[in-house]
């Protein structure tokens, strides 16, 4: 896998990743009750939150990239059909 076909993969593990990421840590703050280990997973809640937004900022840059150079074949790749589409920002 290159090219287009890996940047896709790529970001949408990041994303997908991240987002997991965030859901656990956003339950073990909600759970834990060591008041020092809760505001170590807050912390750490706050930078994967960051992180999350990165990857889907880059996602979005990499889809306006390739369909807006490589069109036909790199938009059926990302799922665009030829227009600029952005992936749906994560909560």
């Amino acid at each position: 896998m290159s090219g287009a076909d890996f940047d896709k993969e790529y970001m949408d593990l990041m994303v997908s990743d991240h987002s997991k990421a965030l859901d656990l840590f956003t339950d073990e703050a909600k759970d834990t009750k060591d008041a020092k280990f809760r505001a170590a997973v807050v912390k750490g809640k706050t930078m994967v939150a960051a992180h999350k937004n990165m990857a889907y900022d880059l996602k979005k840059t990499i889809y306006r990239f390739y369909c807006a150079f490589q069109p036909q074949r790199v938009c059926s790749i990302l799922g665009c059909n030829g227009e600029e589409r952005a992936p749906q920002r994560l909560s």
